[in-house]
């Protein structure tokens, strides 16, 4: 599921070539743009999520990417970095709309959100040599998981391994 035009970087190609059965573009989504929200906000995008969770009859995989603070970055009213930290914000409502949508379904679910990149914005953070990003998993209901963990660094490789090891683990339900 990706709010945006599905043919950048091929991902109608490449996401069914790598085993995803069913794509959801930009076209499945009414939001109209403009110059502060450019994007699909992230929290029309959780509320797909969460409607497909719930129209779920078996094991559900969501590959979900958002858009909501992404640039480009305006000009003016605080720049770029006012407009990214405004639309962070619309990434933390998602997010606790997740968790509160997943723990009330009361089955067993992982949540996994990470970026792919660190912002870009121009006058406020520049690209450095640190290419990692912050990551966080949660397994539902909550009161079965494990707890918090120590933060740690990992390869793309090793994340996808702690996902396929929260998904054998929890199983489906």
């Amino acid at each position: 599921m990706h709010p945006h035009n599905l043919g950048f970087y091929s991902r109608d190609r490449l996401m069914p070539a790598i085993g995803f059965r069913e794509l959801v573009g930009g076209k499945a989504f009414t939001h109209t743009p403009s110059a502060s929200m450019p994007y699909t906000p992230d929290c029309d995008v959780a509320d797909a999520v969460l409607h497909r969770v719930d129209q779920a009859t078996g094991p559900l995989f969501l590959y979900v990417v958002t858009m909501e603070n992404h640039g480009p970055w305006p000009k003016g009213e605080g720049g770029g970095l006012a407009h990214y930290l405004r639309h962070l914000e619309g990434s933390d409502r998602m997010l606790d709309r997740l968790a509160k949508g997943l723990e009330a379904t009361g089955r067993t679910a992982t949540l996994v959100f990470f970026g792919d990149h660190r912002p870009s914005i121009p006058g406020a953070v520049a690209p450095g040599k640190e290419r990692d990003t912050p990551f966080v998993v949660i397994d539902f209901p909550t009161a079965h998981a494990s707890g918090a963990v120590a933060a740690e660094s990992l390869s793309p490789a090793g994340l996808h391994h702690v996902i396929e090891q929260h998904a054998l683990e929890t199983g489906p339900n």
